[in-house]
């Protein structure tokens, strides 16, 4: 891909920090990813739509290991259910 960063003086500035994907050999499915966060629809991703796009990956992160803990609590509740109507019925 290419990164195409400008400087003023020392400092970058974020808006010409741009990440093009156009151009970029991917799957269908990345790159409608990508599109999704490029609001512009220029097919370049700058500071704001990165950072847009990994705020939302983390969300998700997140979103997955919390629902990872619900099943696992479900599990061990259903197996403890189970247990004790099986301990009911040979009391």
């Amino acid at each position: 891909g290419s990164m195409r960063i400008s400087e003023t003086g020392s400092r970058v500035t974020p808006r010409a920090m741009t990440f093009n994907f156009s151009k970029m050999t991917m799957s269908q499915k990345v790159r409608d990813t990508l599109a999704q966060f490029d609001v512009n629809d220029d097919e370049q991703l700058d500071v704001a739509e990165v950072t847009a796009l990994v705020e939302h990956m983390l969300s998700e992160e997140r979103q997955n290991s919390q629902l990872r803990l619900a099943v696992i609590f479900l599990a061990v509740f259903t197996a403890l259910l189970l247990g004790g109507m099986f301990g009911l019925t040979w009391a």
